[in-house]
């Protein structure tokens, strides 16, 4: 499993996480502008963000780890990708209309798909730690 867990660490992750890092990055430029603007954060959205993310969904559903353990510390990652990638389409598809129950959805989409990245934060940490894997 440590073997497992060195590569899907070194080799599958720094793979694909390029995409992930361009996404989140545009996402940020974008969402923390002062003063904040629609028609930017839709721009960014649909033209850097959402296409870099859904790069990331598609490289990520290709890992198959070899071990059930690593496998299933990627499953919540791509649980948390799938969830982001839902999040950032409902908030391009939605800039126009913003309802209450609108905000209260993109929000929890937000926020279940970090709480399942924190979860995959803490696994891979612990899992490398008791295999003697040292993280990055």
């Amino acid at each position: 499993m440590a073997s497992d867990l060195t590569t899907y660490i070194y080799r599958d992750m720094r793979a694909i996480s390029g995409h992930d890092q361009i996404a989140l990055a545009a996402f940020a430029e974008a969402w923390n502008q002062k003063p904040q603007k629609k028609e930017v954060i839709l721009q960014q959205l649909q033209g850097k963000v959402i296409p870099e993310y859904q790069l990331f969904v598609a490289a990520a559903s290709k890992v198959h780890p070899a071990t059930p353990e690593v496998r299933g510390l990627h499953n919540i990652l791509v649980k948390s990708a799938h969830l982001r990638l839902q999040a950032f389409q409902h908030l391009a598809e939605g800039q126009r209309d913003q309802t209450e129950i609108w905000k209260y959805g993109v929000n929890g989409l937000f926020q279940t798909a970090d709480a399942y990245e924190r979860l995959f934060q803490q696994s891979v940490s612990t899992l490398a730690g008791d295999q003697g894997v040292r993280m990055p």
